[in-house]
């Protein structure tokens, strides 16, 4: 499972069996304030509305592989 980090600016993998995240995407990857996100098959979809930033909202796409970081 995955979430968006509005604030903290990041995207956290959250581990299900202990309820403990990793943060596996963050500003360094292009993330604007980021407010949802979106898993379709191995792609992960990120919205950022930067209302934070005061930047252009934008959509970051990755390739996700479930149980790996990246």
């Amino acid at each position: 499972m995955v979430g968006a980090l509005n604030i903290a600016n990041g995207i956290a993998l959250i581990h299900p069996e202990d309820g403990s995240h990793s943060i596996i995407l963050t500003g360094e990857d292009g993330l604007q304030g980021p407010t949802s996100v979106a898993l379709r098959g191995t792609r992960l979809y990120v919205l950022s509305a930067a209302f934070v930033l005061d930047a252009k909202p934008n959509i970051l796409t990755t390739h996700f592989h479930r149980g790996h970081d990246h």
